[in-house]
């Protein structure tokens, strides 16, 4: 016996509003879907369903009728056949077409969307960390299910059993997003996006973490005099690849010196394309970078972003840094503050970093610049 779809009915309500009226399959619940069009109680055939002759606009407003009732008909019986249960939550999506094909998997979308586009390889390890955190919080999630007390659930997940910063739920909730509109573009799965209304906050740009040089030093004597293991070690001296030469994390783990050191008349330099922005980075060898390249030369990673960050925990603590929440991107941050510290220009650490905007080198100039130092030291 096939299964019921919800009764559809065209109703009359305050008076003067033309309104669809769907009751769900064995309840007495209902939902509405206002039809935007105004018709006085008195020129409305209750039993018909369907406006009277006498109003001036009968034959416009009745095709209205059947083309939305026929409409909503159709998607019921095709939701029926693709054993789709008819809940309050299925019927109100439905009735507002946020989506069309309710069964589709979003985390097989998001998957897709990750292989087929043209993003970073950076970028889609990254993506690809955003969907298992979700399937941590939610291990099957239907575009269906993507509704504004989700949202809320899923945000409150991150934030009191993750324990994730306030910057880092903002950027999962952008993620999110990302992938709604991405939908919307594809065709097919959602007309609207169900977080047009939900507030994701705002970035808060704070100070970052920094490994200062004398931290770096000290990081870097701890490799060559204290007992640590072959593997440790060789994290270590990527962690200091990125201090010297201002490396980004999958930068630096995928370093391959065949491909990546070439020499010129100005000596040896490192040139590649950033991972996370296709930008090409070019630095030059400086006494500090061809020691570290010496001794991870050969020595490749394949290491995620999180193992790379409890390894340098670890290796932190073995050199006695007490500095807190230091990670991968702590050395990277720290090379661009001793760049500043040094005189360097802003536009001249801009191209070192690989940066796209000014802003994102202008953060470092604002912790050192040696300018404002000197001056300040006329006080003296």
């Amino acid at each position: 016996m096939r299964a019921k779809i919800p009764t559809v009915k065209i109703v009359v309500i305050n008076s003067d509003a033309l309104t669809m009226k769907v009751t769900i399959p064995g309840t007495t619940s209902y939902k509405f879907k206002n039809l935007n069009q105004k018709i006085n109680t008195a020129q409305w055939d209750k039993k018909a369903g369907l406006c009277k002759k006498g109003h001036k606009d009968c034959e416009a407003i009745n095709r209205m009728i059947f083309d939305e009732r026929t409409a909503i008909i159709t998607e019921f019986e095709q939701d029926r056949d693709n054993g789709i249960v008819f809940t309050a939550q299925h019927i109100a999506h439905r009735l507002m077409g946020i989506y069309l094909d309710v069964v589709k998997d979003f985390y097989a979308f998001c998957d897709e969307q990750i292989s087929i586009k043209n993003y970073s390889n950076e970028s889609k390890r990254t993506y690809l960390t955003e969907v298992s955190k979700m399937k941590q919080h939610a291990s099957h999630l239907s575009f269906a299910d993507i509704t504004y007390k989700w949202l809320q659930g899923y945000e409150h997940y991150m934030r009191s059993e993750l324990l994730n910063h306030e910057n880092t739920i903002w950027k999962s909730l952008k993620f999110l997003n990302t992938m709604l509109n991405a939908a919307i573009k594809v065709g097919g799965i959602i007309k609207e996006n169900p977080m047009k209304d939900y507030d994701r906050g705002k970035y808060v740009q704070g100070i970052p973490v920094y490994i200062e040089w004398s931290e770096a030093q000290q990081f870097h004597d701890a490799l060559k005099t204290k007992p640590i293991t072959e593997y440790l070690k060789t994290i270590g001296y990527y962690c200091l690849l990125s201090y010297y030469s201002g490396l980004r994390f999958g930068d630096a783990v995928r370093f391959d010196y065949s491909k990546k050191v070439i020499e010129d008349t100005t000596g040896k330099r490192l040139l590649l394309y950033a991972q996370k922005n296709g930008e090409i980075v070019s630095i030059g060898f400086n006494k500090y970078i061809n020691e570290v390249v010496e001794y991870v030369k050969g020595k490749p990673l394949k290491i995620t972003n999180q193992e790379y960050n409890r390894a340098i925990k670890s290796l932190v603590s073995i050199a006695g840094i007490t500095k807190v929440d230091i990670s991968s991107h702590a050395f990277r941050h720290g090379f661009a503050c001793r760049c500043a510290e040094l005189g360097m220009s802003i536009d001249e650490v801009q191209k070192l970093l690989g940066h796209n905007k000014r802003s994102s080198t202008e953060i470092y100039f604002k912790i050192k610049n040696k300018r404002l130092d000197e001056a300040m030291k006329l006080w003296n």
